[in-house]
């Protein structure tokens, strides 16, 4: 496992599960580039999964009617 995922789920003190469905949940939210932007924010302390509770996730059904 790469040293910035097991710092990632250090700092946050998320699992492997659920590391994944965060970082799939900060890029849909526009918190994060990609999934390893995701990690390496999260490993450096800049995301937090606490950031996720009051910012909305758009659904590729919402970005296609919004476009």
């Amino acid at each position: 496992m790469s040293t910035n995922v097991e710092t990632a789920m250090q700092v946050s003190g998320l699992g492997r599960p659920d590391l994944v469905l965060v970082c799939t949940a900060l890029v849909r939210r526009g918190l994060a580039k990609s999934p390893v932007d995701a990690i390496n924010q999260l490993a450096e302390g800049t995301l937090t999964p606490a950031m996720l509770d009051n910012i909305p996730v758009k659904t590729e059904e919402q970005i296609d009617l919004d476009e």
